[in-house]
């Protein structure tokens, strides 16, 4: 996926952007091909955050980073609550390492957020963080769960919720 060609596309250098999608595999503890929450589920992330970023404000770096690093650190399948924390500790660490510097300070902010809070069933106002958490959650039909408008931060995420609703219901 790190070749997608967008018009709203921010990351300058793919090289870059591949080797976070390295660091965070490297990070993931659980089965790469098997898992629900592996990268085969960051690719759809990111293809949901990159819909989701034609919306006004909506910074395409830190959403398609967010796909990425948002379940990197999860150490289970189905209940691990602190997993956004670690997730979010790790790109701590990567911006102190120079890992990310090639992001600016209110993207790193808003990374370490979306991280910290994806998994607490909030919504956000902030266009960037919501775009992220909608990017996650309308994939939770893959776990059999159905999206809720409610629950849905951008108003494309929240369209997408109730045709679910309709749909799947």
């Amino acid at each position: 996926m790190a070749n997608i060609n967008t018009r709203n596309m921010q990351i300058d250098n793919n090289e870059d952007f591949n080797r976070i999608i390295g660091l965070t595999m490297a990070q993931f503890v659980m089965d790469h091909d098997n898992s629900m929450h592996g990268i085969v589920h960051w690719q759809e992330v990111e293809k949901n955050a990159i819909m989701l970023a034609v919306q006004p404000n909506v910074d395409m770096t830190v959403v398609r980073l967010f796909s990425y690093f948002h379940d990197c650190k999860r150490v289970e399948e189905y209940e691990d609550y602190e997993h956004g924390e670690r997730a979010a500790e790790f790109v701590k660490e990567c911006r102190y390492s120079g890992k990310l510097d090639f992001i600016n300070g209110n993207q790193y902010n808003l990374l370490w957020e979306a991280c910290n809070l994806h998994n607490k069933g909030i919504i956000s106002e902030d266009p960037t963080i919501g775009a992220c958490f909608d990017a996650d959650r309308i994939e939770l039909l893959r776990c059999g769960i159905i999206p809720r408008p409610e629950l849905m931060s951008t108003p494309i995420g929240k369209r997408m919720a109730e045709k679910f609703q309709f749909i799947y219901r």
